[in-house]
This record gives C-alpha cells, sequence and structure tokens, in this order.
C-alpha cells in the first residue's frame, strides 16, 4: 500500500514536533481527530518533490536518533549488594526491615525478576549482571525537571 509524510505541526508555536507515515488511505483529517488534537496540532504534508521528503526524513532520523541515544547527564551511581535493585518513595524505606527484606525478595523472585512491593509504592527488580555500581543518567525538560531517569545495568 502506498505511504503518504506528514509533520506534525504545534499550531501555536508553528514548530513540527513529529513526523508520521501513514497509509495514503488514512485521511490525515480523520487521523487528527481520532488522536484527538483538538486544534493543538496539524498535519503537514511532505512530499518527494525537490527532495524534501528525503531532507525531512533525515532531520526526523537524526532526531529520533539523538532523543534514543543521548542519555542525558549523569547524575550519580547507584550500588547494589544484595543483587536486587528498589526504587522507592523515601517515606516507604522504613518499611524495609529485615524481614521485609526477606518478603521483597521471594515476591522479586519469579520469571520476569521483578515485582511491585509494598503496597505498589516501590519496584524492586534483579540487575542481570548482579552486585555493582551502576551510572544513572537524567533527561530534564526546559525547565530543568527530571523527565526521564536510566540506570546503565551494563
Amino acid at each position: 500500500m502506498a505511504k503518504r509524510f506528514y509533520e506534525v505541526i504545534e499550531v501555536k508555536s508553528g514548530v513540527p514536533v513529529d513526523f508520521l507515515v501513514l497509509d495514503s488511505l488514512v485521511d490525515p483529517k480523520r487521523y487528527a481527530l481520532v488522536k484527538e488534537w483538538n486544534g493543538e496540532f496539524e498535519l503537514r504534508r511532505v512530499t518527494a518533490k525537490s527532495g524534501e521528503l528525503t531532507e525531512k526524513m533525515i532531520e526526523w532520523y537524526e532526531h529520533y536518533r539523538n532523543e534514543f541515544w543521548d542519555r542525558g547527564e549523569q547524575i550519580g551511581s547507584v550500588g547494589v549488594d544484595s543483587g536486587m535493585l528498589m526504587i522507592a518513595d523515601p517515606c516507604y524505606v522504613k518499611e524495609a526491615t529485615d524481614s521485609k527484606c526477606e518478603e521483597i525478595f521471594k515476591q522479586v523472585d519469579n520469571e520476569s525478576k521483578s515485582a511491585q512491593i509494598l503496597n505498589s509504592y516501590c519496584l524492586g527488580f534483579e540487575p542481570g549482571y548482579g552486585d555493582g555500581i551502576y551510572d544513572v543518567y537524567a533527561k530534564r525538560d526546559r525547565n530543568g525537571h527530571i523527565i526521564k531517569i536510566e540506570i546503565d545495568l551494563e
């Protein structure tokens, strides 16, 4: 089936925010309606005329490549000495007594090697390589707020 290429444009700023490939039978206006964009975004068709399509595909490839590979800034590291790592709300850490830790280990010892624990306020999991020191990276939004954390467990 033939494809059509579109940039998603934020109407208020006029800035392209995404790149889409749709089947030629998909009505772009209907697509925008289904996505519930409510006039905040619109689709601008990108055609093969004068190399525009190739240029835009390269631009978006570079954008997503950088987005995927850019880990952000290293904000620290985390040590694993129990064979398990836990991401938790600090107010629930006090509940992690020795007996509770044994219960957590049992919950995490499953096929996925992970479990929601302590009333789902914590996530426990086994890093693939066990004990060690692992680097932690953060991505920030334009206001400096952390919006993504990556722990390099390799």
